[in-house]
């Protein structure tokens, strides 16, 4: 899902939501490969590249997690960025 937040409008619009879906299948099939619990960064060092910003990770997880395809797990790790982060695992 993509989140409309800078009211792209048009062809714009439709490309940002492709990416994103893509992004969301890029995600999920990780997780399906992997098969255990991943955390946000996990998932970009695996799936991604540095031109994939990993907050667009983060939103991706947060939509499958929606989407009942993820769950939250209560377990976290430090981030590259000093900060905990959860890990997530398939439903």
């Amino acid at each position: 899902m993509y989140y409309n937040t800078t009211k792209a409008q048009g062809a714009e619009l439709k490309a940002f939501t492709m990416q994103a879906k893509s992004q969301d299948m890029a995600i999920l099939n990780v997780f399906q490969q992997i098969n255990e619990p991943l955390a946000p960064s996990d998932v970009f060092k695996l799936a991604f590249t540095n031109d994939t910003p990993i907050t667009s990770v983060r939103r991706g997880i947060r939509t499958l997690t929606r989407k009942g395809a993820l769950v939250k797990t209560s377990d976290t790790q430090q981030s590259p960025y000093g900060r905990p982060e959860h890990f997530w695992d398939l439903a």
